[in-house]
This record gives structure tokens, C-alpha cells and sequence, in this order.
């Protein structure tokens, strides 16, 4: 869906996305990775880990695991890295994504120049992870949301209201959003949609004070999940 949107808003509107002397590959990783870090990460992480969680408690696939002769908190550690697997295939799979629509562009548009000028695939990788940085402290919420509800719909619904007030408290001139992981992903990287300069975010610190904080939030949430799932009772 992303990529389509990318695509049509360059097809649709060539005279405002061609500009002579500017790179298009800068405006197109940005244009893709705005609206992936703005509107669709958060959704999509609260979904991935509520349905992947919700089928295990459905189908007891927890109490079989607990029944084998290992310990619970390295089970549940490899369900964790597979669901932080799935995001970061995701995540490549949309960088290259981007690439592709480049020369799909060029080659429909040639005026658009991709092939004039040097792909900053580095850069279009780098700018990518640090979005899933921004993005682990509402993995670490959810994962502790999802074991604790044993349906669906509780860690789902908690998830997107909180994704909800994370995008208002961005649009709002506080520095609320600072200590809310539902606004990490939108406001770690300057996405030149929304005017964060009054949060006096490091936009060049290999990782600012907002990535560090959601890597923060990660570490408790995980560890307060392993924590709890030992105390439990099967």
C-alpha cells in the first residue's frame, strides 16, 4: 500500500515531484518512509504481535510449551526475535521496495531523472532503522500487553488508542510526545511533515535521546514480560 501511494502521488503529480538539480531519490525514500513511520509501522506492529499472540493463547500453545524441558523466559525469547524478524524483513522488503519504484518510474517517466543521479542505497537502509529503533519501544508494550490478555482484542484496541493519542500529541506544540512510545516513530527522525523543532531532537546523533528511550522502554517491557510469565502459574 505504501509503495502504490508513493508511486501514484509521483505519476499523478510530475510537475511538483520533478525538480531540476535535486535528487529524486531523496524525495522518494523520504516521501515512503514518512508515511511507513507515521502511519502504518505502529498499526502494523500492534496487529502482528496481538494475532500472533492471540493464536497461541487460543490454540494453548503456550501451556505446550511451558510443558517442554526448557525455560519459559527462552521460549519466549524466541518468539519475541521471530516477531522482530518479521518486522525487519518487512522493513528491507519496503527499502527495496522503494527502489524498484524508482526505476518503475523512471522508466515510465524518464523526465524524473532516477538514473541521472547516484542511488543512496546506504542511506535509504540507514534511514529505515532507525524508524524500527523508534519502533521497539511499542514492540516491548505490546509483547507485555499480549501475554497478559489472553485475546485479541484488548491488547489490539489498547494499542491503537494509544497509537491514536501518540499521533495527536505529535500535532500538538508539548513535549508530551517525548515520553510517549506511540509517538517514537514519529517524531525520532525529522519525517518534514509534522514541526518537531520545539522538541530540540538531535537529528544527527548516530542515536538521539528519543531512540535511546524507546530501546529503554524495550528493555523493561521485555524484561517485566519474562518476569511475569515465570511467576505465573500453568
Amino acid at each position: 500500500m505504501m509503495l502504490i501511494i508513493v508511486f501514484s502521488a509521483h505519476y499523478l503529480d510530475i510537475h511538483n515531484t520533478a525538480k531540476l538539480g535535486l535528487n529524486p531519490w531523496t524525495r522518494l525514500y523520504k516521501a515512503g518512509q514518512a508515511i511507513f513511520a507515521i502511519f502504518l509501522s505502529v498499526p502494523f506492529i500492534v496487529l502482528l504481535i496481538s494475532a500472533a499472540l492471540s493464536v497461541e493463547h487460543q490454540n494453548h500453545g503456550f501451556k505446550q510449551l511451558y510443558a517442554l524441558p526448557k525455560r519459559r523466559e527462552l521460549l519466549l525469547s524466541y518468539k519475541l526475535i521471530a516477531l522482530l524478524c518479521v518486522l525487519v524483513t518487512t522493513t528491507i522488503f519496503l527499502a527495496l521496495g522503494s527502489i524498484v519504484v524508482g526505476y518503475l518510474l523512471n522508466s515510465i517517466l524518464p523526465e524524473l531523472e532516477f538514473t541521472y543521479y547516484k542511488l543512496p542505497f546506504l542511506v535509504i537502509l540507514k534511514s529505515y532503522a532507525y524508524i524500527m529503533v523508534s519502533l521497539l519501544g511499542v514492540i516491548g508494550i505490546q509483547y507485555f500487553l499480549s501475554l497478559r490478555f489472553k485475546g485479541f482484542l484488548v491488547p489490539a484496541s489498547i494499542g491503537v488508542l494509544a497509537y491514536v493519542v501518540g499521533l495527536i500529541l505529535t500535532t500538538t506544540p508539548t513535549k508530551l510526545s517525548l515520553y510517549f512510545p506511540y509517538s517514537y516513530p514519529i517524531i525520532s527522525r525529522n519525517q518534514q511533515m509534522f514541526d518537531t523543532t520545539f522538541l530540540e531532537i538531535d537529528q544527527l546523533a548516530f542515536l538521539n535521546s528519543v531512540e535511546l528511550s524507546s530501546i529503554a522502554v524495550f528493555i523493561f517491557f521485555v524484561l517485566l514480560s519474562l518476569y511475569t510469565e515465570r511467576r505465573r502459574n500453568i
